[in-house]
């Protein structure tokens, strides 16, 4: 196994495994590593708190390398429903549940949403939408 390594705008580095085809993960079993301050260290996808702590980890993991398009999908589900039942956005109040770093809120305010609460059982991930999103 080697590891290939993408650089980040942020102060890090994450390394992807590469992986033989039949090595079948289970899905609390998928790793990354990190370089953070000289220091390198391998990190579960989902240890949710450990990736919050890292500004902007969340967003390079989980959006730029692996391109989950979750957010933007739940904003154009939400979007054609209003349109489908012509509701505006603005009436709205969203509440966000399992929030993570808040982007999906951030995406639903696009449409004009201008209440969104968020709501996370982990306290990393109400800091990492505090300073990522206020």
């Amino acid at each position: 196994m080697t590891l290939s390594g993408v650089t980040s705008s942020a102060d890090f580095e994450v390394f992807l495994p590469e992986l033989d085809g039949d090595l079948l993960l289970d899905q609390d079993e998928e790793w990354c590593e990190v370089l953070v301050d000289g220091r390198r260290d391998r990190i579960r996808f989902h240890d949710y708190h450990r990736i919050y702590d890292i500004p902007g980890m969340y967003e390079r993991l989980f959006y730029d390398m692996l391109e989950c398009v979750s957010p933007r999908l739940v904003r154009d589900l939400l979007a054609t429903a209003l349109a489908e039942h012509a509701m505006k956005a603005e009436n709205l109040r969203v509440l966000d549940v399992g929030a993570g770093n808040g982007m999906v809120g951030e995406e639903i305010r696009t449409l004009g949403v201008e209440t969104v609460h968020g709501v996370d059982i982990l306290e990393e991930a109400a800091a990492a939408t505090r300073r990522d999103r206020p």
